[in-house]
Order: C-alpha cells, then structure tokens, then sequence
C-alpha cells in the first residue's frame, strides 16, 4: 500500500512539474489547420489556430472595446453599452478592413463601492472597478495582442466613464513600445464626434425633448439624461438589432409605453432599422478617426520619393514600410499609385519594403512616350523602382502588377541582370512579354469571368501561363472582376492572402 502511495506521489510531482507549453496542449504552433476557417471577426469566437493565420493574412489590426454594466433606467438591461459594441464593432471592424474584434471589455469604473457607492453604484446590479484595475486589465490586454503579432490595436468606449483610463493606456504604451512595430490607437472621436448620433438623429427627423431640463439647458439638446431617464433613442436602436428582449420592446408595446422622451418606436423593425443604420454611422467616424491616428502615429510610415528611368523619365512614388524584402507595386491603366494604399499597409505590417509608383503620364511621373501610354516604355519604370529599392538597401525586390501594370512588370522581369527580381504577381496581366522567357517565381491571378471588348480574359492568360516555365501558379477567383478592381470585391481578403503567403514563402 505504501508502495502504491509513493507511486501515486511521484506522479503527481511529475505532473506538476511538466512544462506549461505541454499542460496545454502538443501541437506545434506552425501546425497546419485540419479543417477550414471559420469567419467569425471576433477572436473568442476564433481557434487558435484560425487567429494565427488571420494575423498572417494581414488582419493585424484589433478592436478592444470598453462598455459596462450600470443602471439604465426602468426598460433597458444593464448591460447595455456591451449590448450596443455587439451592434456596432462588426460594422467598425468591416469598415477599417483586415481587423479583429477582442472580447468586450464589460467592467469599467462605474463609482466608488465602499465606503458607501456613488454614481451608477448607488443602483443595484452595477458593477465597478477601481481607475487601476481597469487600466492594468487594458494593459494586459494590449500586451497579450502585442505579443501575439497584432501592430494596431484601437481602444474605443461607449461610456463616458471610460475614456480617461484608455487615453492614459495608450499614451502609456506607445511610449513604452516607441522602437517597436505596435501603436495603441485611443480613439475619442467613436465616443465624442456627434455624441450620441444626435446631429445624425435630427437629420433622420428624431428630436428628442427633456421636459424636466436642468436650469439653463434646453429641452432639445444632446444628452444621455433625459426626464430622470438614463436612455437615449441612440443606444435602444442599436441594442435592439441585438435583440429587441433587451429594451423590453415587448412588454412596453403591450403597457402602450414603447416611446422614449417623446419619440414612437413602434414597429420594433423600424427600430431595429434605425440601429443599423446608427451602426454604420458610428463605423464611418471610427474609420476615419483611425486613418487620422494611423498618420499621427506612424509617422514616417509612408514617404513620397522620386527616381529617374535610363530614358530620361522620372518616376514619383510613395514608400510603405521598412525592411529588406522590397515591394514595387504597378498600377493598372485606371489607377494610380494612390490605389495601392491599402494593400501597401497590409504589406509593410507584413515586414516588407513597399514602392507604389505612378507610370509616367500619371501624377507627376513623366518620361517619353507618355502621350501614348499603351506603347510608352512603362517597363522602364518598373525597372527604376526595381534599382532605387535596391540602392537603398532592400536585398530583394519583387513585382506585383495589375493589368497594364502587370505587363510592364513582366517586360521588367525579363529585362532585368539576373536575381534583379526575386517574384512576380500578375492580376489579370495579359501581356506580351515572350512567356518562355519570364523567368523566376510567378503568381498569375484572375477572375472566372473576367473579360473585355474581345471575349474572357482567362483562356488568353491559361494558354499564356502554359509557356511559361516553371516555378508557376495560377488562381481562379469566382466573379467577373478585373486585375484592382477584385479588391473592391468580396474577395479583396482573399487576393491578399494569396499575395502574402507567395512573398513570404521561402
């Protein structure tokens, strides 16, 4: 028996003693997925594994949003500014594009609990954490997307109470992490700019009216206290596209009190509506405030240089990123350098050297032939963003063209010393550079359907990616869209992530 014991003793301390790493779990951490992703937009919702590969498709963006649980007056639960971010981070995150949603941050201060609770704390139900505890969860929370590879991480709330302590955090840690690639992105303005969609209410013909405004105050005014309520049309809307249970729509439509200060929401679908529409509202301020931090914090992120072409032209373009794998990227005959702007960030977020050039004839480039774009040299340009990317440090460079652009990136791989050009990405490039020499790494991407003037496009481009040689691969997308324009499509994240994984792969 005493045997068995000792036994049974030492495998418990041997237990115990084991690594972490393997308490939780075997799998290497580049283990492939053995199923397909899910696309849920938030991370608990996420495999571990599916978080990973999003964050190596690019999605290094994630929203850690602030809400509460408080006292709301006699028809709307507790929680709800949690109920209102389930609303509308989905839109936010689908209008900033390649972001994540954190689990929601559902415990803020909401006043003192003892010796005797103030604020919201004076009703039951509420829940407060003291200014420190909420700021070291925010940090802690930063810290764990930092380290899982995350470079933009935005604090949003929708409680008044919670903006000095995000503010405080994010200044914090971008100066903790100023000589890393992770910027805390505090944006106010979800917040602040026309507080609760009041401008955006009046403009749909919703006034709401206090009756018992404070001495001075007028009755029509942006408010979240109105008639001794704690409510607002802006947040019932929103909580009842999350379920109408929330805002007891049922019980009030039944006691004839489903109005709130002096505003009908029957039906509850013209409601729900309005919330939706509130949502995409609130997503527009939030994206373009983040553009705004985006340029604020990542200063020198993007430069605007000029080079020379061996014909005498002069070619202008913007600098992404930082690094020693350079990116030229060549747009299509109805774009511009601009175009690029968002595949350049997911690019430089991805480790690369970025060159979105203007061909000559567009924006300030200029060079010969440039009255006859079609027939100009554009290949020359290429060329020169090729050698500046070089000449200032980047050890290898490779090409990803659209259309017009791609056929003066494949003139340039075939023109180029040899190892001048590491990879080439064709969207939709019919080209007339000889297939047999274009040499190197090759992506040819291309819509189903996509066609012009003399009929579809992919039987051109199979029977030109036939004669080409080897390393090659193609991919078909489902649709009809054209080389750029399959980024304004439904299939932008894909044509990304197949453009990251053959840059990257060794």
């Amino acid at each position: 028996m005493l045997g068995a014991r000792l036994l049974f003793l030492a495998f418990v301390i041997s237990t115990a003693l084991r690594p972490a790493a393997a308490a939780q779990g075997s799998l290497p951490l580049g283990a492939p997925r053995p199923i397909a992703a899910g696309d849920s937009l938030w991370t608990e919702e996420l495999t571990w594994m599916e978080v990973r590969d999003a964050i190596k498709a690019g999605k290094t963006t994630v929203l850690v949003a602030t809400g509460g649980v408080e006292q709301n007056g006699p028809y709307v639960a507790g929680g709800k500014h949690n109920y209102v971010l389930q609303t509308v981070l989905p839109y936010i995150a689908r209008a900033i594009e390649n972001t994540l949603i954190a689990p929601i941050v559902k415990f803020v201060p909401e006043g003192a609990i003892e010796p005797s609770p103030t604020g919201h704390m004076l009703y039951p139900g509420t829940i407060s954490v003291e200014d420190a505890t909420f700021e070291a969860l925010l940090t802690d929370i930063c810290r764990s997307y930092k380290a899982h590879g995350f470079r933009d991480i935005v604090l949003l709330g929708d409680s008044g109470g919670n903006q000095a302590g995000m503010e405080k955090v994010a200044n914090a840690l971008n100066s903790k992490w100023a000589g890393t690639a992770t910027r805390v992105h505090y944006l106010a303005e979800y917040y602040s700019e026309d507080p609760w969609s009041y401008e955006f209410l009046k403009s749909r013909g919703i006034v709401q009216i206090d009756k018992t405004p404070a001495p001075g105050e007028k009755p029509d005014r942006p408010a979240h206290t109105r008639n001794g309520i704690h409510d607002d049309i802006y947040y019932e809307a929103q909580i009842a596209v999350h379920d109408p249970k929330l805002i007891r729509a049922d019980e009030r439509l039944k006691a004839g009190l489903f109005s709130l200060h002096g505003v009908n929401m029957a039906p509850i679908a013209k409601t729900i509506e309005l919330g939706r529409e509130l949502a995409e509202y609130r997503a527009g301020i939030t994206a373009n405030a983040f553009q705004r931090s985006l340029s604020r914090l990542r200063v020198g992120a993007q430069a605007h240089v000029s080079f020379p072409a061996q014909d005498g032209g002069l070619v202008f373009a913007d600098v992404y990123g930082k690094g020693e794998r350079g990116v030229v990227l060549a747009h299509g005959g109805r774009f511009n350098k601009e175009s690029w702007s968002k595949q350049a960030r997911v690019l430089a977020d991805a480790g690369f050297r970025v060159l979105a050039i203007d061909f000559r004839g567009y924006g300030e480039s200029r060079g010969p032939g440039q009255s006859d774009i079609y027939n100009a040299p554009l290949r020359l340009d290429v060329l020169a963003a090729v050698r500046y990317l070089r000449k200032t440090g980047a050890k290898t460079v490779s090409l990803v063209g659209g259309s017009m652009g791609g056929d003066a990136a494949a003139g340039a791989m075939i023109e180029a010393q040899p190892g001048e050009i590491d990879r080439l990405v064709l969207l939709a490039a019919l080209t007339d550079a000889p297939p047999e020499k274009l040499n190197g790494r090759k992506l040819f991407i291309i819509a189903r359907d996509d066609a012009d003037g003399t009929g579809p496009r992919l039987p051109r481009l199979r029977a030109y990616y036939e004669k080409t040689p080897e390393p090659k691969e193609m991919i078909i997308l489902d649709g009809s869209a054209h080389a750029q324009f399959l980024f304004q499509t439904d299939q932008a994240d894909r044509v990304m992530r197949e453009i990251l994984r053959f840059l990257t792969a060794p």
